[in-house]
């Protein structure tokens, strides 16, 4: 929270947790500070055991030089399938971006974001039926109660009205690494898992 957003000056913060002998970090920032922290800190001999990107996955990551210095401690989280597992879903999602604007790349969070608003969009629409309003759609479209993301995800996305704004009780994503110029799903392809983490559980892990 002491960063400004998209900044790369992150000199105090790496010599402070250098200092501090910081040996894992959690980066949710966007691309150019997560590098930015990394890269600094390789430059003041800080060595991480684990290093964790929320953001990063896609074709412009692998396009630049600072790919090549990326070593397998560092993780980059992807909320939806990658690529690389070449499921069913996954192979439909790049046969799309193919055909609609030739793009051959991983995708980034762009084209995920913007492909799934499209999938739900045309999922809402076929579940309104034919005679459209504006409220038709929306009833119809939290009338779905849980929807499959196009198969791009490890659990069902819940659109009910009744859970809006809810966070659900579980999470789960893909984390991947970079090895030769190339993405590789790390745990075996297998998503990560877990539970949503209740305030009460909070306080009590930091009171002790």
């Amino acid at each position: 929270t002491t960063l400004d957003f998209g900044t790369t000056d992150v000199g105090p913060q790496v010599l402070a947790m250098k200092e501090k002998k910081v040996d894992a970090v959690y980066l949710p920032l966007v691309a150019s500070s997560n590098f930015a922290v990394l890269q600094t800190a390789a430059q003041n001999n800080l060595k991480f055991k684990a290093a964790i990107l929320a953001t990063g996955y896609g074709q412009d990551l692998l396009d630049q030089p600072v790919a090549a210095t990326l070593g397998p401690e560092v993780l980059l989280a992807s909320g939806w399938a990658p690529v690389e597992l070449k499921t069913k879903a996954t192979k439909q999602f790049q046969a799309d971006l193919k055909k609609s604007d030739g793009f051959t790349g991983v995708p980034d969070f762009g084209h995920y974001t913007g492909y799934l608003t499209c999938k739900l969009t045309v999922a809402g629409l076929e579940a309104a039926g034919k005679d459209l309003t504006r409220q038709g759609f929306i009833d119809a479209t939290k009338g779905l109660g849980t929807w499959d993301a196009a198969g791009l995800t490890c659990q069902p996305v819940d659109v009910s009205r009744e859970n809006f704004g809810t966070p659900p009780p579980t999470a789960c994503g893909w984390y991947v690494q970079v090895k030769d110029g190339k993405y590789v799903v790390a745990f075996n392809g297998e998503p990560v898992k877990g539970n949503l983490i209740e305030e009460t559980t909070i306080a009590t892990t930091t009171t002790a």
